[in-house]
């Protein structure tokens, strides 16, 4: 007996203390084999792992998740060598211990890069000569790591520190690669954009080396303000302060405001008893004529009627736009007026292009697919359709659950037939929509999650965070800023604001890799199929029992000749490149052949719910005989309406096997 058929067996209805018996007990186990942690959910066993680990093969039928990730887990800290460099870690000259790099900003007229901190960070109170290296962490915090500090920039120019002065700030220029270094707050935001004139009671934040993330309220502004440094006194003019938690070495720290959108306030220099001191930020720039340093990290936009006119689509690509998606249509009732044009402007300039559906939940999926093809007409996209779901249309979450499942199938099918390569279609939604009006589904993993989370640095934080989808381990594209921007000008736009989407290392290789032009099969080919279970061996001959020559993996394409049945009415694909595989297999698809019917006619359907049981008789009260999970492909010999609502279809050619394609008005299996 498998560990995983040992544990599917314990995990029924079982208490916290149980389950943490339970991961003592196996964890050990799990860890020892390679995975890299192991708890529970209150329903059983989750296990992260970075590798594949063959004893995990049977997790999907059993109260064990898996979740798979793309590196072990390391531990955070804005002390340790962090690339690239941005606001809120550990940096200084080298005859100081170590304080905070504010930000990354530029030079108003030359637009250089520069790193910026305060004058007794990068120049040690004006002892420091201009060409001085910078090192990244600090020295104090490479020595209590045991790592080497690296030169990360040299210092540039700085104001000097004397009584009188407002500011106490310096630049040093990078002596990295450009790659290296990026906008915004490490930990906190990946962008900082505007500025706002300190206030009395501004809720403020402030980003540092040694106490991270701290809230306040500016207590005072326009203030003088004496401050040690060392021994040596100086009085500095027009600062602001905040009642705030700062310590020694958070020197520097940006202080932004609060909410979804940051805007720098000034920069932290001092503090002592509960509260901080800071320098403005527009004083900061007119001193050493800086502005802030736009974000550069290459993005997909989101347009519609609403962004007006593509005014500029030179500025998309030199503001290194990866793609956009254009809505297309809403419900089975409205075009986006612009779509047909732009998406003609974003073909010629050579951007990939890839449509949206807006989903209303008050109308079927089928006449929603249906005038969503209609509208998109012959268009060859370059990326797969999105679905938008955010609007629930006054509609339970059975019904918004439902349509949406049989909308993304319909959609799946129809890109695997046009385009060739094309992946399954995206579902663009945030976490506090989803988890309030959609059920939770084990098939939704197989479509790629576009998220939307803003004023944050990542869409969510570990499996518990609030913020995290239910449905998905990981994103593909996140939604991190929209409405007030101010970037729509930027991207060349009529309109003031864009929504911006970063993308995942697996959406650009994946998804941006590739042409989806329709290719023209092998001229013996008399179908195209694709695979549709996660590996599948090809065979000497179409026989169970006859040699494996070869393995094909899920969504691969295969080149057909013929099709043939054997004595117990399985099906064989005999493959163009050599050899057999088996299309269907007691009763369940392998191959998804489109175009091929079998007796004339003989229609399929996928399984769109975890586990839908056969029975003896179309009756929801016969008799019990087996059960088929997601995804599998049915042959559908016969349908029997009972009424709008309850729809049965046979799947057993010369046996009474029954399942419900329909009932109680919930779809569970729709038609290919």
């Amino acid at each position: 007996m498998s560990l995983f058929t040992k544990l599917s067996r314990r995990f029924k209805h079982r208490t916290d203390m149980e389950l943490n018996y339970l991961v003592k007990e196996y964890g050990k186990r799990f860890l020892d084999e390679g995975a890299i942690a192991v708890g529970h959910d209150g329903d059983g066993l989750v296990i992260y792992t970075h590798r594949d680990l063959p004893y995990l093969q049977s997790y999907g039928e059993s109260k064990v998740k898996v979740v798979k990730l793309d590196e072990p887990f390391r531990a955070y800290s804005r002390t340790g060598e962090i690339r690239p460099l941005q606001g809120g870690i550990s940096i200084g000259h080298r005859d100081i211990g170590a304080g905070t790099l504010s930000l990354i900003v530029c030079d108003r007229e030359t637009s250089t890069p520069y790193l910026m901190s305060n004058n007794h960070v990068f120049a040690n109170v004006n002892k420091a000569e201009l060409g001085d290296p910078i090192y990244q962490p600090g020295i104090a915090d490479a020595s209590e790591h045991e790592i080497n500090a690296k030169q990360v920039a040299k210092l540039e120019k700085y104001v000097k520190l004397e009584n009188g002065v407002k500011v106490d700030v310096a630049v040093a220029k990078p002596t990295i690669d450009r790659e290296q270094i990026a906008s915004g707050v490490y930990g906190i935001y990946p962008e900082i954009r505007g500025e706002q004139e300190p206030l009395v009671n501004l809720p403020v934040q402030k980003s540092g080396r040694t106490t991270d993330t701290t809230y306040g309220t500016i207590t005072a502004v326009g203030a003088s303000v004496d401050v040690y440094y060392g021994t040596h006194l100086i009085r500095l003019e027009d600062c602001f302060i905040a009642k705030m938690t700062g310590a020694p070495g958070d020197s520097g720290s940006p202080i932004t405001t609060q909410g979804s959108t940051k805007k720098l306030v000034g920069i932290l220099f001092a503090g002592g008893s509960g509260h901080i001191i800071g320098c403005k930020w527009s004083n900061i720039k007119q001193s050493l004529n800086l502005e802030l340093l736009e974000d550069v990290r290459p993005v997909v936009l989101d347009i519609s009627k609403w962004n007006g006119r593509i005014i500029d689509v030179g500025k998309l690509k030199s503001n290194k736009v990866l793609a956009v998606y254009l809505k297309c249509t809403q419900g089975d009732y409205h075009k986006d007026e612009r779509f047909g044009e732009n998406w003609e402007i974003l073909k010629n300039a050579g951007i990939k292009v890839g449509a949206y559906i807006y989903v209303d939940p008050s109308k079927s999926a089928r006449s929603q697919f249906e005038y969503f093809c209609k509208e998109f007409g012959g268009r060859i996209p370059d990326l797969p359709v999105a679905l938008d779901c955010e609007y629930t249309g006054n509609q339970t979450r059975e019904k918004i659950t439902s349509v949406i499942q049989e909308l993304a199938n319909l959609l799946s099918v129809w890109q695997r037939e046009k385009f060739v390569g094309l992946k399954p279609p995206l579902i663009y939604t945030r976490a506090s929509w989803w988890n309030a009006y959609v059920l939770p589904w084990s098939g939704w993993m197989q479509y790629g999650l576009w998220v939307a989370r803003y004023g944050v640095d990542r869409p969510w934080v570990g499996i518990s965070d609030k913020y995290k989808v239910r449905d998905w381990s990981d994103w593909l594209l996140w939604q991190y800023s929209a409405d007030e921007n101010n970037d729509g000008a930027r991207y060349g736009l009529e309109s003031r604001a864009v929504d911006k989407s970063i993308a995942s290392e697996k959406f650009v290789c994946e998804y941006l890799g590739n042409d989806f032009q329709p290719e023209q099969p092998p001229q013996q080919a008399k179908y195209r199929g694709t695979v549709i279970v996660d590996t599948l061996n090809v065979r000497a001959e179409p026989s169970t029992s006859a040699q494996i020559i070869g393995r094909l993996r899920r969504n691969e394409t295969v080149y057909i000749t013929e099709v043939i049945s054997d004595s117990k009415y399985n099906l064989w694909a005999r493959l163009v490149i050599g050899g057999w595989s088996c299309a269907r297999y007691n009763r369940q698809w392998y191959i998804d052949i489109p175009g091929y019917t079998e007796n004339g006619g003989i229609k399929k359907g996928k399984v769109i719910v975890d586990a839908l049981n056969i029975r003896n008789a179309p009756d929801i009260t016969a008799q019990k005989i087996g059960v088929v999970s997601y995804g599998t492909i049915l042959s559908i010999y016969d349908e029997v309406t009972k009424s709008r609502d309850e729809i049965w279809v046979k799947i057993g050619e010369n046996s009474d096997e029954y399942c419900a394609r329909r009932y109680n008005g919930k779809d569970y299996i729709a038609y290919l």
